[in-house]
């Protein structure tokens, strides 16, 4: 039909690419705060933010590679399908991803597991909190639009 001649004729011009998530939260190296009302605890026995079990979210982050673009799927060009999905990276202080998981779906499961495998690859920067590399959420989007 009509779709199909569309996406065929928009598959030479079909891009999936990436950026930064928007909304709150803290770039790569930037300092945060605690979160969702938790405090500090001085004496030393509390976990802080960036701590494992409370990572820090990062919005914008650092890259030591240059990120490659998602692959658009062909069944997905085919049907015509468009749309953008938010994932979430945990990134240890050490740099290496530990999981990878969609936040927020295009609607589509074709391109969130294009996504999904896409970000997998990446390689993000250690994000800091006062100077003390930390576990972080990264947040990203996944774009894929036909042209």
């Amino acid at each position: 039909g009509r779709l199909g001649a569309a996406a065929a004729a928009g598959a030479q011009a079909a891009t999936a690419t990436a950026g930064p998530a928007t909304g709150a939260g803290v770039a790569a190296g930037e300092g945060a705060s605690p979160r969702d009302g938790a405090t500090e605890n001085s004496a030393g026995g509390g976990s802080r933010p960036g701590d494992a079990d409370q990572p820090v979210l990062v919005t914008n982050p650092g890259f030591r590679a240059r990120p490659q673009p998602a692959d658009y799927p062909g069944r997905a060009l085919e049907m015509g399908q468009t749309g953008s999905v938010t994932l979430r990276a945990l990134v240890a202080p050490d740099g290496e991803t530990r999981t990878t998981r969609v936040h927020r779906s295009s609607g589509s499961s074709l391109l969130d597991q294009a996504a999904l495998a896409a970000v997998q690859r990446w390689q993000f920067r250690a994000a800091s909190v006062g100077g003390r590399p930390v576990h972080a959420w990264v947040e990203v989007q996944v774009h894929f639009r036909l042209n």
